[in-house]
C-alpha cells in the first residue's frame, strides 16, 4: 500500500489526465482526495498494488505539464 501526494495546476481538465494515467495502471485506488489550495490543486491517493507498478504510476504522473510536485509514501 502507498500514498501519492501531488501538487498540480489546470483544474478539471488536469485531473481527468491524471486519473487516466491511473486507469493505465495495475493498482487499485482505495481513495482519493482532491482540494483547492490557492494557487494549485491538492491531491492525495491511497493506492494498493505491486510496489514496482506504483513506482511505475508516479514516473508517469511526473511527466505530466501540470503535475508541479509529486511525492510517494510507502506504507508497509
Amino acid at each position: 500500500m502507498a500514498e501519492i501526494v501531488l501538487k498540480f495546476v489546470n483544474g478539471a481538465d488536469a485531473l481527468a489526465r491524471i486519473m487516466d494515467v491511473v486507469r493505465r495502471a495495475k493498482v487499485v485506488v482505495m481513495s482519493a482526495n482532491v482540494m483547492k489550495s490557492s494557487d494549485a490543486y491538492d491531491m492525495t491517493m491511497s493506492l494498493s498494488g505491486n510496489i514496482e507498478e506504483l513506482r511505475w504510476l508516479a514516473a508517469k504522473l511526473e511527466r505530466l505539464p501540470e503535475v508541479m510536485e509529486i511525492s510517494v509514501v510507502e506504507r508497509g
